[in-house]
């Protein structure tokens, strides 16, 4: 974890830096593709994908498909995600929508409403950012 000199929280995986990052006050409607880490401060709509991890932090509005190899939610997020790593919903996150993902971890005050499939075996294949199916109907077709 490091701070900036804003005194602004920055949370990024264990070992990584942010190289795309989506500041406080900035709102961004589109796709964002990354094959490195993505840092949310501000706001997104649309569609995410990253083959490392995404971090959605304390303060932050997203309403995105995800698609990453991590994924740390600290603010709110509403949208379907595939994190093929893990996801941790921090104890100030909010994430709604269906989840796949290899592991999830959701701290006490963090909240996690949806569907959601944990599969091991989910690691190096990363999903599409948009699913085409909410997890619980693919699962019923």
């Amino acid at each position: 974890m490091r701070k900036n000199s804003k005194k602004t929280e920055i949370r990024t995986a264990e070992g990584h830096g942010a190289e795309t990052i989506i500041g406080t006050g900035v709102t961004f409607t589109g796709e964002i593709k990354s094959g490195g880490d993505i840092y949310i401060a501000g706001e997104v709509k649309g569609a995410i994908e990253s083959k490392s991890a995404v971090v959605v932090n304390q303060g932050a509005n997203v309403e995105a498909d995800i698609s990453a190899r991590t994924l740390l939610v600290h603010g709110n997020l509403k949208g379907n995600v595939t994190a093929s790593l893990s996801l941790e919903v921090g104890e100030t996150g909010r994430l709604t929508g269906g989840v796949i993902a290899g592991a999830v971890k959701v701290a006490e005050g963090g909240i996690l409403e949806g569907s959601c499939k944990v599969d091991s075996s989910a690691e190096g294949r990363v999903k599409s950012a948009t699913l085409t199916q909410h997890p619980k109907e693919a699962a019923e077709a």
